[in-house]
């Protein structure tokens, strides 16, 4: 992604094509948008936001290990890759990290701003996961954690291969869409 220098749609998607084919592949997709970013743009304009979606990728970066990925998939949504042995048990801790690292105001030269993110999270334990599913699994949690208010986590746990928020560490109920990480109060 030219403004942000992260990767891409294609290159999230192909990297977790190769994560799935590895084999009893762990992985978790992580959904990400930006709850307010909208308003940034109409208030401070588009050179502005584009310096908030520099400054949130950079945030987005520090949450992961340097062998996970986090990618640009366009306007203010963002996807991270979470691989390895243990991705399912840490994308709980990520998903979190991600919710807090977005609280705090984003300044850049000219102004501060506070934006918060939904995030849904969607693992896969192995299995015959299709890419492009896990995907769109994780894109309808954060919907979901955007409809309920934005500044939280929503884990999409069911189909096959699906882990419960309580295997990824957090949260107790099996319901399909299960919230975690509320807002503050």
């Amino acid at each position: 992604d030219p403004l942000t220098g992260l990767p891409n749609r294609t290159t999230f998607l192909d990297r977790l094509g190769a994560a799935l084919g590895t084999p009893h592949a762990e992985v978790a997709v992580i959904y990400c948008d930006l709850d307010g970013f909208k308003s940034v743009n109409d208030r401070f304009g588009h050179e502005e936001g584009d310096r908030v979606l520099e400054l949130a990728a950079a945030r987005l970066a520090a949450t992961v290990r340097g062998d996970d990925l986090v990618a640009r998939l366009g306007g203010d949504e963002f996807a991270l890759l979470v691989h390895g042995s243990d991705a399912c048990s840490r994308a709980g801790a990520v998903a979190t990290r991600i919710v807090e690292a977005m609280r705090p105001p984003l300044v850049s030269a000219s102004v501060a701003v506070t934006v918060s993110a939904s995030v849904g999270v969607c693992c896969s334990a192995g299995g015959s996961a299709v890419p492009a599913t896990l995907v769109r699994a994780a894109d309808q949690a954060m919907y979901q954690a955007k409809r309920a208010g934005g500044d939280r986590v929503v884990f999409w746990v069911d189909g096959p291969g699906a882990v419960s928020p309580e295997q990824a560490g957090v949260g107790s109920d099996r319901s399909q869409l299960q919230e975690s990480v509320p807002r503050s109060a």
